[in-house]
């Protein structure tokens, strides 16, 4: 996987990351959660009105892409 010079940040675009988790990268997979994280908590916080509760689902939205990329 393509890296930046020192920094260890992957470059990889995400169906490349994808195609790496089906094949059991779980640095893959970890990079594809931090990458969105933020995303997903914003819109999670969006339609829960509520921090908390979009931490929630925001998490529990891990599991299932686990699945679906397996």
């Amino acid at each position: 996987m393509k890296t930046s010079w020192g920094t260890g940040v992957r470059k990889d675009s995400d169906g490349a990351l994808v195609a790496a988790t089906k094949r059991g990268d779980t640095q893959a997979f970890e990079e594809l959660v931090l990458r969105h994280k933020q995303r997903v908590l914003a819109v999670a916080q969006r339609i829960t009105n509520n921090r908390e509760d979009a931490e929630d689902v925001a998490q529990s939205k891990s599991c299932p892409i686990a699945l679906t990329t397996a």
